[in-house]
Parts: structure tokens; C-alpha cells; sequence
């Protein structure tokens, strides 16, 4: 990219608990997927946790269009190991030697999805 005149530097990136986010759009996920059953639950969810949900992810939101108002690109991993043997899912991955769970694999990506 630089040798297209691009300027390439290590970005500073904002301020986020990825974790906590990741953990919010999951529950997130989990109220959307609640919410579009043909018979609701006997304790549906309450509005209330649907507002704190949706202003945390505002958040998050907010923030990355900070950082992407100094920065037009961010280049990072889709996952965090190349292509591994086929195994039942849930089996821990290798990566650089250490056993990490099945189902993080994707989570460099997931982050952006939760933020848009």
C-alpha cells in the first residue's frame, strides 16, 4: 500500500471493552432472535434491557466513527489462525501452540458486525 501512496501506520485504536462488546451483541442477537418467535416467551424481555442494549451498541458505534474520521482504512485478521483440519465443532484450535476455543475463531470480525 505504500508503494500506492498510501500512508501506513500502526492505528490507535479506540477506547472499547471488545469483550464486553461481543458479549452485548450476543445477548443483543439473542433479543432480535426473541423477538421474531411465532409465540412469545412467557417473560419476554423488558423494553427497558432492549434501550440499554441499543445505546451501549450507540456507543461503540459512536466511537468507531471517531476513529474513522482520522484513519479511511483498517486492515486486520478475519480470524485468528489460517485454515485448520476439519473437526467437530466445539473441538479447541491450535493457535501458535496454544489451545484456544472453537467458537472465538471469529470474533476478530464479530466486533464489527455488533458496530456496523
Amino acid at each position: 500500500l505504500k508503494s500506492a501512496g498510501a500512508t501506513v501506520e500502526e492505528a490507535r485504536l479506540p477506547t472499547l471493552d471488545l469483550h464486553d462488546d461481543l458479549t452485548r451483541g450476543g445477548a443483543l442477537i439473542g433479543m432480535m432472535l426473541e423477538a421474531a418467535q411465532p409465540e412469545p416467551p412467557e417473560e419476554p424481555t423488558p423494553v427497558s434491557r432492549w434501550f440499554e442494549a441499543l445505546a451501549r451498541r450507540d456507543r461503540s458505534i459512536l466511537a468507531w466513527d471517531r476513529f474513522f474520521e482520522g484513519c479511511d482504512v483498517l486492515l486486520c485478521p478475519v480470524a485468528m489462525t489460517t485454515a485448520f483440519p476439519h473437526c467437530e465443532p466445539g473441538t479447541p484450535i491450535k493457535v501458535d501452540d496454544r489451545e484456544q476455543s472453537y467458537w472465538l475463531l471469529p470474533a476478530y470480525g464479530a466486533v464489527f458486525n455488533y458496530s456496523g
